[in-house]
């Protein structure tokens, strides 16, 4: 059996013995996932997924193949090109590490691929330093921020439409052509200028209350946000806005309030927006006084000592954050808690009652409240976080994707054909996860093998068992394969794979 995942070998991140000409060359892309993760917690995983999207594109072209020819239209003509729309045909291994520091779990997922994202995932744009916290003011209690890049929108969704058929194709490329603006900009236009950073920070205020229902009470919130990148839409859409707002301006920038207090459920408001050419900067607030304090001198949530807490060993920079303090996280237990009180029946609240107290657990042991960043590069995707709970990985992508298959197929109208594809593709996932224990573990070939050691729940690569989607039985093979061999078999005989598909297994 081919080593295809590393999970016990720290010392690839860092050791020459990587770039052996005796070591296979899947190892030189599990080596920088390592670098990305934690190799002391409780768990740890690495897996080699190079060109495996080739598997779901398959299973879902043999699906449109025979729903065409039961008189079903299928949306998709071409899964490979789909693949390659969303960028999954870019990830060349995943892995997954989760430990305990303190009172939250660090939890970090990477995903690398042959240089920057492509296709859709283009979206979250590049990694720049965070904005949200230096401008939050300090008593902030909920921020995200998400780098927005549509640049590439228009040539992802011509390939996304000739994926679907010439002609969705030709309705996109009419559609791209469709004014949006007062000005007559287009779709096109629009997308191929839109990349700019998106920064919402929200302050929470106990001491004034609001009721969405009669059992339910809310904190009030004070919110402000910024647009970084984009004033230029101000020119196409500003007038929108100046007709009816009270214009100030101050150091250059532009101020456009609400003429009159507007009614809301949480009390009135006087909304507010500020343009800042000369910073490229679009302010947006629920009063006047929030966005003096977010763009004014005074503390800052990034000064805290509770933000600073939560950040320390994550991300400095990076495409997507979020963060709740530990007053957002209160107020989210206690949301849960009237929950419990206001169930009608017994019944009820024994069910509530057993959520409610989970979530309470997990989320009222954090000091500093819980944080999620993403950040890309040219080696991949970082997701990384301290949560309330480990996270152990589930399933990896190879898995996954079977899984998707699986949901396909189930459907009664499909035929053998398509079970037969979705089978293959499960059996594959399986044989993926013996890699999984085998390298974990340190297991040899002809070692005992049984179905607990890689399924059964979420610290398996397999948290359930695949079945069969024609009622087959799979069958593991009692000890760990020699390479070219299957780890399981079905009982169709026209769903097991042929020598040749495993002989590089």
């Amino acid at each position: 059996m081919k080593m295809k995942s590393l999970a016990l070998l720290p010392l690839l991140a860092t050791s020459p013995c990587v770039a052996q000409e005796d070591s296979p060359d899947f190892h030189k892309n599990l080596s920088p996932v390592i670098e990305k993760l934690d190799t002391d917690g409780e768990h740890l995983a690495v897996t080699y997924i190079k060109d495996d999207y080739k598997k779901l594109a398959e299973t879902i072209d043999m699906i449109g193949k025979i729903s065409q020819e039961q008189g079903s239209p299928f949306p998709i003509q071409d899964a490979e090109k789909l693949c390659k729309f969303i960028g999954i045909d870019q990830y060349v291994a995943t892995g997954s590490s989760s430990k305990w520091v303190g009172e939250y779990a660090l939890n970090r997922k990477f995903l690398a691929t042959n240089g920057k994202p492509s296709g859709f995932s283009t979206i979250i744009g590049e990694a720049k330093p965070w904005s949200a916290p230096s401008f939050a003011p300090a008593s902030a209690d909920l921020v995200i921020e998400t780098q927005i890049n549509l640049t590439q929108l228009p040539l992802a969704q011509k390939q996304l439409a000739l994926a679907l058929g010439q002609e969705m194709a030709e309705q996109v490329t009419a559609k791209m052509q469709m004014p949006v603006s007062p000005k007559g900009l287009t779709v096109q236009q629009l997308s191929e200028k839109l990349n700019f950073r998106l920064s919402l920070a929200a302050s929470l205020d106990n001491s004034k209350t609001w009721n969405p229902s009669e059992d339910v009470s809310l904190p009030t919130i004070d919110l402000v946000g910024r647009i970084d990148g984009a004033t230029w839409l101000w020119d196409h859409y500003g007038m929108m806005v100046e007709n009816d707002s009270k214009i100030t301006e101050k150091d250059g920038i532009t101020f456009y309030s609400a003429p009159k207090a507007l009614p809301t459920p949480m009390g009135e408001v006087t909304p507010v927006i500020a343009v800042d050419k000369a910073k490229d900067q679009i302010w947006f607030a629920l009063n006047m006084k929030y966005l003096a304090e977010a763009m004014g001198d005074g503390p800052k949530l990034s000064s805290t000592p509770h933000f600073q807490a939560a950040l320390k060993s994550l991300p400095s920079s990076g495409n997507m954050l979020a963060y709740g303090s530990p007053d957002a996280i209160k107020s989210i237990v206690n949301l849960a808690e009237q929950a419990k009180a206001s169930a009608s029946s017994a019944e009820e609240k024994d069910i509530v009652a057993t959520l409610v107290d989970a979530i309470t657990e997990k989320l009222t042991a954090s000091k500093n409240g819980y944080i999620f960043t993403l950040q890309t590069s040219d080696q991949g995707i970082l997701f990384a976080s301290k949560s309330p709970m480990l996270d152990k990985g589930g399933p990896s992508l190879p898995i996954m994707l079977a899984g998707v298959s699986t949901l396909f197929v189930g459907a009664k109208y499909y035929k053998d054909a398509a079970d037969e594809s979705a089978c293959k593709v499960n059996t594959n996932a399986i044989h993926k996860a013996t890699w999984v224990v085998q390298n974990i573990e340190g297991y040899e070939a002809g070692d005992k093998l049984t179905w607990e050691m890689i399924s059964g729940d979420n610290s398996k690569p397999i948290p359930e068992r695949p079945t069969c989607p024609a009622g087959g039985t799979y069958t593991l093979s009692p000890t760990f394969p020699k390479e070219g061999e299957p780890a399981c078999r079905c009982s169709h005989p026209e769903h097991n794979l042929s020598k040749e598909e495993t002989r590089n297994w």
